[in-house]
């Protein structure tokens, strides 16, 4: 190659450019269906051992006191148990899976909103934001502008 050659170099890139999509395509080629892990996953299967101590729920309402306590586990560097995240994930899944990706959120005059920017996945972070600002809740609702919520979305963890 003549590296002081303008159009050598530009037909390189392109040629480079071209072989990197084939080669990304072929990576993500597959001859199986897709078939989501929601769908893999079966809850009933999952049995969560005795000596497991931390917080709980066997049916679809998440309760306060279950997010409290997954909090103060967390925050104390401790792991809920796989069958207790897969049902977090598969019921926030549809959850926000429901929700139009762009909502109206009215404020009344006086009233205040926390909007938080991306905390890319800083879960101290999330703590922090919500001992200075409080709990999200009706009455102090939160508006998250972030990769992890794709669109803005009002968090209300009291009717989760």
């Amino acid at each position: 190659m003549l590296p002081n050659d303008a159009d050598a170099r530009k037909k390189l890139a392109e040629v480079e450019k071209i072989v990197n999509k084939i080669n990304f395509e072929k990576a993500i080629d597959s001859d199986q269906d897709y078939v989501p892990a929601s769908k893999q996953i079966n809850l009933d299967d999952m049995v969560v051992d005795e000596s497991y101590d931390g917080p709980r729920y066997d049916d679809d309402a998440i309760t306060v006191e279950f997010v409290e306590g997954a909090l103060a586990r967390m925050k104390d560097q401790k792991t809920l148990h796989s069958k207790y995240m897969f049902k977090l994930l598969l019921k926030a899944k549809d959850i926000l899976g429901a929700l139009p990706s762009l909502v109206d959120i009215p404020v009344a005059a006086g009233d205040q909103v926390t909007v938080c920017g991306d905390t890319h996945g800083q879960f101290y972070d999330v703590l922090n934001i919500f001992a200075l600002n409080g709990k999200p809740s009706p009455s102090n609702p939160y508006v998250c502008c972030s990769s992890l919520f794709v669109s803005c979305d009002f968090i209300d963890f009291a009717a989760v």
